[in-house]
């Protein structure tokens, strides 16, 4: 089972794209994506968004120097980031993603490491990978278009986006981030899923949680932990043992927090897939909720 995440709320990854809605269980859903949940209601849908060159209703961009608005996986203290942030809605959940700037090494000159990282609710986490990228203009007025859109249909229903990020100079358009697996919705009808078999909380401590769970027939534990790196960021861990036997399904997984991390809960379930001998393969989900955090709009114009 693939232990990368790729992006997304009720938010994680792989690279594969999930398949079309359908009753039939031999989709192409990423087999551990992580998802924020947003509960509560939000700003109506706004797609795409371009920071717009006077004062309007659309949200919009700023660049900030406040290290704390860094990609929270640069572990090191950075002197010169400025950073983009963006707020927009996927589907019915507000998101906002923020693109870091980060000069590269001394040695290389005007040359511009780019990350993304995209918060939902009281959780934020770092997508797609950095983009390393040579500029021969003024690196501190950047112009950014950053949208989202439906590609298909998808399971829960409203949940599945497509990210673009663009970065436009001299009248030419450059993609530099894209993901095509960004999960995030607001309470998600996991109900609707066929077939699905979901998880029960059985036990939860400070930092660990056990869920329970029926997998064809076997009689399945998912283990949950969280173990703190440094103030607001924590490291996420999930594993399963059934009959005595276990294995790790994915280990350090960066998240940052605006809560404790017991305020986040999990919806954990299994869909059955084709296989021989019958019953034996499962596609494993694993979504993350968190209340939804007010996002509100930023100053129409950079500063310095």
């Amino acid at each position: 089972m693939s232990q990368r995440f790729r992006a997304s709320i009720w938010q994680v990854m792989r690279q594969d794209t999930p398949g079309p809605s359908s009753a039939g269980l031999d989709d192409e859903e990423p087999i551990l994506p992580v998802y924020e949940a947003i509960t509560q209601p939000n700003p109506a849908s706004l797609s795409p968004v371009r920071p717009p060159s006077r004062p309007r209703e659309l949200p919009s961009h700023a660049p900030s120097n406040s290290i704390s608005n860094q990609s929270f996986l640069h572990m090191e203290t950075l002197s010169n980031v400025l950073t983009y942030i963006y707020t927009l809605c996927a589907g019915d959940a507000p998101i906002q993603i923020t693109i870091a700037r980060v000069e590269a090494e001394a040695d290389r000159q005007n040359y511009y490491t780019f990350s993304l990282t995209l918060k939902a609710g009281h959780v934020e986490r770092a997508i797609c990978e950095p983009v390393t990228l040579r500029l021969s203009i003024d690196p501190r007025g950047l112009d950014f278009s950053v949208f989202v859109f439906p590609p298909r249909s998808s399971l829960p229903v409203g949940c599945l986006h497509h990210l673009r990020v663009w970065l436009k100079s001299g009248g030419i358009d450059h993609r530099i981030f894209g993901d095509n697996d960004l999960w995030v919705g607001r309470d998600p009808d996991f109900r609707s899923i066929a077939d699905a078999s979901f998880a029960i909380l059985r036990n939860a401590t400070q930092d660990m949680l056990i869920y329970q769970a029926i997998v064809g027939r076997a009689h399945v534990s998912f283990i949950v932990r969280w173990r703190l790196v440094e103030v607001g960021i924590y490291a996420l861990s999930f594993d399963y043992e059934a009959g005595g036997v276990g294995r790790n399904l994915f280990d350090g997984y960066h998240l940052k927090l605006d809560c404790e991390p017991q305020t986040i809960t999990f919806m954990i379930y299994s869909i059955p897939a084709v296989s021989v001998p019958r019953g034996a393969s499962h596609r494993l989900r694993f979504w993350l909720r968190t209340p939804t955090l007010p996002i509100h709009p930023l100053p129409q114009y950079p500063r310095r």
